[in-house]
This record gives structure tokens, sequence and C-alpha cells, in this order.
């Protein structure tokens, strides 16, 4: 067994031990992560994440991973889903940190827990990819575990972009070459100078040709 099989095995394990002190809801979630672990002999990193939160839970350790940061108000980040929510059915907005981290924002839907909240991911695929939290409309973010070690980046990047969501986010298109929405890489100028391509813009409604002034 390597070292990641011999972690969540342990992990699985404490789990197992303590699963009696969960609630009804908690519990049925924790057997069918064990179950999961037992047939697979592996877990992804967020499945890992729940694993180790239940476990921690069980055994009554506070959950400090769910203390907010109040990166100023996300109306106008949401706003901007909500314009391009009505010409895409899964709009995301893409960007990096200084340490080359990449990040993506989308908004979450009606059937999530925190509908209306944006989530914030890694760029892995779903299942796969690293979850750093959430942020509500107020602008209150709520860091997972995954964010431990790039807090203060993700912190200073989410406060920038609730200041002025498309401008802050087409940064990251003209520094990378790649739409800050759809990821495709830009070829043409007008695109390089606006961190956009001419239909994400039409579908976002924002302006294309000129630099963003304000959003």
């Amino acid at each position: 067994m390597d070292a990641i099989s011999q972690s969540q095995s342990e992990a699985i394990g404490l789990l197992q031990q303590n699963v009696s002190a969960l609630n009804v809801k908690d519990r049925t979630f924790a057997q069918s992560l064990v179950d999961q672990f037992q047939k697979k002999q592996s877990l992804s990193d967020k499945q890992m994440f729940w694993v180790e939160k239940l476990a921690s839970r069980a055994m009554g350790i506070p959950d400090f991973t769910m203390a907010s940061v109040d990166v100023g108000g996300f109306s106008g980040v949401i706003e901007l889903f909500n314009k391009a929510a009505a010409n895409l059915k899964y709009p995301a907005i893409a960007m990096s940190l200084p340490g080359g981290q990449g990040v993506k924002l989308k908004l979450l839907g009606t059937l999530s827990k925190h509908a209306g909240s944006v989530s914030v991911c890694d760029f892995g695929p779903f299942g796969a990819n690293k979850y750093y939290g959430r942020v509500s409309k107020d602008g209150q973010w709520f860091p997972a575990s995954d964010a431990a070690l790039i807090k203060d980046e993700l912190t200073a990047m989410l406060t920038k972009l609730a200041k002025c969501p498309a401008r802050v986010a087409a940064e990251y298109g003209k520094m990378s070459g790649h739409c800050c929405f759809c990821m495709s890489p830009l070829t043409d100028k007008k695109s390089t100078e606006v961190g956009y391509g001419k239909i994400c813009a039409k579908q976002w409604g924002l302006a294309w040709g000129t630099e963003v002034k304000a959003a």
C-alpha cells in the first residue's frame, strides 16, 4: 500500500471508529464514503475532505475551515453571472493566483444548499478538483481546507474581484492569453486587449474591442 492509500485508510478507520457519534444524515453519508473506499481502495481529494471533516465532527473537534472572511460585497460578481446565465448553461470565470494556481468561479444553482453563492475551485474536472470554498452575495468567503496554503492569495484576489468583477477577471485573460470566461486561446488583437473573445463578450453582456473601464 502506497503512502496516499495508507493515509486514506487511516482516515477511513478513524471515521469508522467514531461514526456512531454523528447524526443520522451525516452517518449515512459517512457510511457511503467508507463503502466506496472499501470497494475501490481509494477516494478523490473532495471525498477525503469529507472523510476528514466528518471524522473531526464525530470526535467533537471544532470546524475551523468555515470561519468566514469578508472580501467585500459580491453582488457585482453575481450580477455578471446572472447576465451570462441567460446565454450559458454553466458560466464560469477563470483566473489564476500569482503562484500560478488556477481558480475557477461558478454560481451555485437552485439545487445547491447555498444557491446564489459563488463556488471557488481549481481547474480540475468535477469530482477531482480542489474546492476552495464559496462566497456569499454579501461577500463572506467561507474557505475550505484545500484553501489553507493559499488563503492570503485567494483573499486578495476575491477582494479585487468584488470591487470590479469584469475588469479584474479580464486581467487574467490579458496576462495569460486565454479568455477569462471560456479559457480558449485569444487569437486576435481586440480579444487580447480586453482579456476575452467577442462571443464571450456578447454572452456576458460586456463591451468588446476597447478596454473594460468598469463593471
